[in-house]
């Protein structure tokens, strides 16, 4: 006689044909296992902070008989390439935009005849979103897409990097979890030691149709451009702002006489506010290149208060431009760096003209001060800049670049 039996809950129980009818064959439950990760995949970007990933699968073996799956993530990722981008910097943003018409197959479209631009949208869940406008008829052009990997998710924060449409937090260090913050003027795990404060200050009256007012230097950060226009026939002046890079005579982008508007010019977000006849215009940087600003229409009296903020380093390489006072000093520095050697005239000054009562931040006296307090150089208490030398070798070091043989002198021009 043959009797049936079958396992239940591991043990070997009698089976009546009764019973076998009625109950299916129960097996044991198999958990998932995950296999090897995967090697990593290429980096999102060359520089700059890039992402990549890997990602294994729970298939060793595969959850079966009602196992449990496996527990944790398919996939993970890393940040890579970490390094400063080469210069001339580029806003990734932008370029993506320029490329909207390819990447979603508008050919034949009129969208491909626009000017895309990047657009940084107020809503934080959409800040990796491909997202751009025209500049012809002001136009959003949304998508669902992603930003590429590595973007950084916001012009305010250029550390925080798009993933996969999500905002990350990165350290100013590039890693992932680290808690490294830039200083003021940018330097990652900095203390502000090393910023420089620049704050100028002039009254002019405009005489041209378009008259430039300042220069906002390469790597500026912490902008704030105060300007008071008066004309003398209205208490409401139109007037307008010109942002021009400067070494792209045909490029300019202009801000409209409105209450508040912001642009994204050479990987910065400028905003712009108007109350009566005071205008402010302000950026957090760092801004990818030397920028001028120009007030359009003439008979306008002008007067224009300007701060930003530069690393040290940055600020001994800035043209200062004087409108009066004595000459400002001319710097000479000599560099070595990616096989290359380069020598820099870092200020020049225009023709020497009377101020009233030298009060004008652009006067020399008060920069001669700053400049003799510069960290290398002993403290000097000056009462006139003609016929002044002062040479020491000092070095600085900014990411892989040795900067020496640094000299400085002030002449009368």
């Amino acid at each position: 006689m043959i009797v049936l039996q079958w396992c239940v809950s591991g043990y070997c129980e009698e089976v009546g044909n009764r019973r076998l009818e009625r109950v299916p064959v129960v097996l044991n439950p198999q958990d998932g296992g995950w296999s090897d990760w995967t090697p990593w995949r290429s980096c999102s970007r060359s520089c700059g902070t890039g992402v990549q990933f890997r990602s294994r699968k729970c298939n060793n073996p595969v959850p079966s008989y009602g196992g449990r799956a496996c527990e944790g993530e398919p996939e993970e990722w890393r940040t890579c390439n970490t390094n400063s981008c080469p210069e001339p910097l580029v806003d990734i943003r932008a370029q993506q935009c320029k490329q909207l018409p390819k990447m979603f197959s508008l050919k034949g479209k009129p969208e491909t005849t626009f000017t895309w631009l990047p657009y940084e949208s107020d809503d934080f869940d959409k800040k990796c979103k491909y997202i751009c406008v025209n500049a012809e008829r002001k136009e959003l052009f949304i998508t669902e897409e992603n930003l590429i990997d590595g973007t950084p998710c916001s012009y305010e924060d250029h550390d925080n990097i798009c993933v996969q449409g999500k905002c990350q937090i990165i350290g100013c260090d590039g890693n992932l979890n680290s808690q490294l913050q830039r200083d003021r003027c940018g330097i990652c795990d900095g203390n502000n030691f090393e910023c420089s404060e620049i704050k100028l200050s002039f009254e002019r009256k405009l005489k041209r149709e378009v008259s430039r007012v300042s220069v906002l230097p390469r790597m500026a950060r912490e902008i704030n451009v105060e300007i008071n226009v008066t004309m003398y026939h209205t208490e409401n002046p139109a007037v307008a702002f010109v942002l021009k890079n400067r070494r792209k005579r045909k490029y300019t982008v202009t801000i409209p006489n409105t209450v508040i508007h912001t642009k994204i010019i050479e990987g910065t977000k400028f905003s712009y506010r108007k109350y009566n006849n005071r205008h402010n215009i302000w950026a957090k940087g760092p801004l990818y290149a030397e920028m001028v600003i120009l007030v359009s229409f003439a008979l306008y009296l002008v007067v224009l208060e300007y701060k930003l903020d530069l690393p040290t380093v940055l600020h001994q390489e800035t043209k200062i431009f004087f409108t009066c006072g004595e000459a400002p000093p001319i710097q000479k520095r000599t560099c070595i760096g990616n096989h290359t050697r380069h020598t820099n005239r870092l200020c020049r000054g225009r023709k020497k003209k009377h101020c009233k009562e030298d009060q004008s931040e652009y006067c020399a006296f008060s920069l001669l001060h700053k400049y003799c307090k510069l960290s290398g150089f002993k403290r000097l208490c000056c009462k006139s800049c003609a016929n002044f030398h002062l040479s020491k070798t000092h070095h600085f070091h900014e990411n892989n670049l040795e900067l020496f043989q640094f000299q400085k002198s002030y002449i009368n021009m």
